[in-house]
């Protein structure tokens, strides 16, 4: 799959989950997420440009390990982010946190199903 059709992919999903998370809010089944729209846009974009760097690799060694640095360095960026918004909204943390799980699982998930579909070719 080429990167900009991912990257349409990537966006479509994004906007589902906006959707979703602004539908639920509405309706009162859980508690709105304060910055879910900056949370979505963030997933996707790095997830979007992961892949692209990502699918440079030939090498499957090099690919394996540069996957890996690559779920490790999310995990730490988001992190961070976890930590700064618990600071410009510490009564917000929990919805925040909990869609920025969820994005994150989906969005991995997401590259996961398309880095293999490209590996078994």
């Amino acid at each position: 799959m080429k990167p900009i059709i991912f990257s349409f992919l990537a966006a479509s999903i994004g906007l589902a989950l906006l959707l979703v998370v602004w539908l639920g809010g509405r309706a009162g089944w859980f508690p709105q997420p304060t910055y879910f729209i900056e949370i979505a846009i963030i997933t996707m974009a790095t997830s979007a440009y992961l892949y692209r760097i990502l699918t440079k690799m030939t090498d499957p060694q090099v690919f394996v390990n540069v996957y890996l640095l690559t779920i490790a360095m999310k995990l730490l960026f988001f992190s961070v982010l976890l930590f700064v918004l618990r600071f410009l909204e510490p009564e917000a943390i929990m919805p925040n946190a909990l869609f920025l799980l969820i994005a994150y699982i989906v969005f991995t998930a997401l590259e996961v199903v398309v880095l293999f579909k490209r590996a078994a070719q």
